[in-house]
């Protein structure tokens, strides 16, 4: 496993040189043999001109005399097919990782071997060793930043943003943080897969790479929907098939959605792993992906079988997962969720709050943003257009408030 991640790595820096400035000298956490200076041989014919020239790169391959199998154009050709588009940062960590655990078993069989001394030094055994631990686990760090590199950020520029598509609620959120994830939550049926899809589409107009993880609609339904708000037909005439496939309005919309970079995965019983599955396939496909529609949070299965936990641990588990790969992918997860009976009681509604996300109190404490979608007047909602609020109950980087919005249920469509 860990020969195919420095492959990965390898192929990745032949791919992206210019990433090598970011990632720096790692040649000492291969273990593969020749990889190693495989990647310091790439690293110092990048520096020499500022980019990677092939050919200096080989003239540095070749002049090393330990005639390694993988020093020749086939093995490095094969290196660049084990390439991954967006997926150098993640193999980068995982290599950090497989170095790690190899210095802690040296550390532990020196410490041990200490031990088995004729006359071991218990004290200074014992500092190597706690020497040796704070040296491994500090390896790779690079979460920790000094004040002058966090002040030399602001010369960058404006953090970039996803935009909503909504003016009124870019005024509160400035549009979708790479690095965050962003939740919004309903009861059923008040329009959350809706307006989660409609998110999709305008950040996908808008050039930005879109994934969307359905579980709880399949690729037919979803497809529905999008053309009904796009075209203006009723979803319910779409659906029942009475609508001519060869309407103008429905093939302009299918014309419209033919080149967006949204790429649907409905597998109904999906994990965190199949949402970062889903990031790499974009970025594959696009280029790039700047945002994942979750719908819906709670339908998710942890990564790893919890035996003996209850519902609202495993989506805790979720919900943790998904923050964590919201970071570490750089992408936004906007992710639905349902909220609790009990904000509807005796046939009205009333205003929810953070307190009422449905099996977990973690959703609340690990997302960065928090939209809650409901109506104040229920008989109202029956109605085909309805009155609702877009309530924002939590903003780490930003105001809280409320905005009105319709939403055309015939049209599964939000203004």
């Amino acid at each position: 496993m860990s020969l195919a991640i420095e492959q990965h790595v390898l192929g990745g820096v032949l791919m992206e040189p210019g990433r090598l400035d970011d990632i720096g000298d790692i040649s000492d956490l291969f273990s593969g043999r020749g990889h190693g200076f495989l990647y310091r041989a790439a690293l110092e014919a990048y520096r020499e001109i500022g980019g990677l020239d092939l050919g200096i790169f080989w003239h540095r391959v070749k002049g090393d005399n330990s005639r390694n199998p993988k020093h020749d154009w086939r093995y490095l050709a094969y290196l660049t097919e084990c390439w991954w588009p967006g997926t150098l940062d993640a193999h980068v960590k995982i290599l950090q990782r497989y170095a790690a655990k190899r210095d802690f078993e040296v550390a532990c069989k020196d410490g041990l071997m200490a031990c088995k001394a004729d006359d071991p030094s218990v004290d200074s055994a014992v500092v190597e060793l706690r020497e040796d631990l704070d040296r491994i686990s500090m390896a790779g760090v690079d979460s920790i930043h000094s004040m002058e590199d966090i002040m030399a950020l602001s010369e960058v520029g404006p953090t970039r943003f996803v935009t909503t598509g909504y003016t009124a609620i870019d005024r509160y959120v400035m549009g979708w943080k790479p690095g965050t994830m962003v939740v919004i939550a309903a009861r059923p049926s008040i329009g959350k897969s809706a307006l989660g899809l409609q998110f999709a589409t305008k950040a996908a107009m808008n050039g930005h790479g879109v994934g969307v993880m359905s579980s709880e609609m399949g690729v037919d339904d979803v497809r529905n929907r999008l053309l009904a708000a796009q075209s203006g037909i009723e979803h319910f005439e779409i659906r029942s098939g009475r609508v001519n496939p060869e309407d103008p309005a429905i093939m302009q919309a299918r014309a419209d959605f033919y080149e967006l970079p949204i790429f649907i995965d409905d597998k109904a019983h999906a994990t965190p792993a199949r949402v970062r599955a889903l990031v790499g396939e974009v970025r594959r496909r696009h280029g790039r992906c700047d945002l994942v529609v979750v719908d819906y949070l709670q339908r998710l299965d942890p990564d790893t079988l919890m035996k003996g936990r209850n519902r609202e641990q495993e989506v805790a588990a979720v919900a943790r997962a998904l923050q964590q790969d919201a970071r570490s992918m750089d992408v936004t997860v906007l992710a639905m969720a349902q909220l609790g009976r009990r904000t509807e009681h005796a046939g009205t509604s009333k205003r929810p709050g953070l307190h009422d996300l449905r099996e977990s109190g973690v959703i609340e404490a690990d997302a960065d943003l928090v939209m809650l979608l409901w109506h104040e007047n229920p008989m109202e909602f029956k109605e085909d257009l309805a009155r609702v609020k877009l309530t924002i109950a939590k903003n780490r980087n930003g105001p809280l408030g409320e905005i009105e919005m319709m939403f055309n249920k015939p049209l599964q469509r939000f203004t």
